[in-house]
C-alpha cells in the first residue's frame, strides 16, 4: 500500500483502521506532512479531527456509518498529527471478513480547496480520486 502510493505521488493520507477506529497502519504524503510519525500508530482516528469535531463524536459517527452502509464520505477541516489543520475529504470504507463480520476500516483523506471563498472539488470528483486512492488500500 504505502510503496505503491509513494510511486503513484498520492497526495492522500491513508490510514488502516481495526474494527474500534485505532491506527493500525499510517501514511500521510499530504503537502506539510512527516511521511510517518510513530506516535500515531495505536491511536484513535479521531485525532485526525479538529476538537470540535471530537467533541460531537464524528470520527464514531462516521464509522457506525460506514459499518452500516459500507462508506462514508465527508468534506471538512482536518488536523495533521503536526496540530496543523486544512481542509479535505474524507472517505472511510468497512472492510470485512468473508463472513460478513467486520475487520476494520480504510480512512482516506484528500485535500480539498478551503471553502472560504475558494472553489472546492466537488462531491463526484472527491469520491472518484478517494475510491481510485482507496483501491490502493484495499489491495494491501
Amino acid at each position: 500500500m504505502h510503496a505503491t502510493s509513494l510511486e503513484r505521488g498520492d497526495r492522500c493520507s491513508i490510514a488502516m483502521l481495526d474494527s474500534r477506529g485505532m491506527v493500525v497502519a499510517w501514511h500521510d504524503s499530504l503537502h506539510g506532512a512527516a511521511l510517518f510519525d510513530h506516535r500515531i500508530i495505536g491511536t484513535h482516528v479521531s485525532q485526525f479531527y479538529p476538537a470540535a469535531d471530537v467533541a460531537l463524536q464524528r470520527a464514531d459517527r462516521q464509522l457506525k456509518i460506514a459499518s452500516i452502509l459500507g462508506a462514508d464520505t465527508r468534506e471538512g477541516w482536518y488536523r495533521r498529527a503536526n496540530g496543523s489543520v486544512f481542509w479535505g475529504v474524507t472517505v472511510i470504507e468497512a472492510l470485512q471478513l468473508k463472513n460478513g463480520e467486520l475487520h476494520g476500516y480504510s480512512h482516506v483523506t484528500r485535500p480539498s480547496r478551503d471553502p472560504r471563498g475558494h472553489a472546492h472539488m466537488t462531491a463526484q470528483r472527491a469520491s472518484r480520486e478517494f475510491f481510485m486512492c482507496a483501491g490502493v488500500a484495499a489491495a494491501a
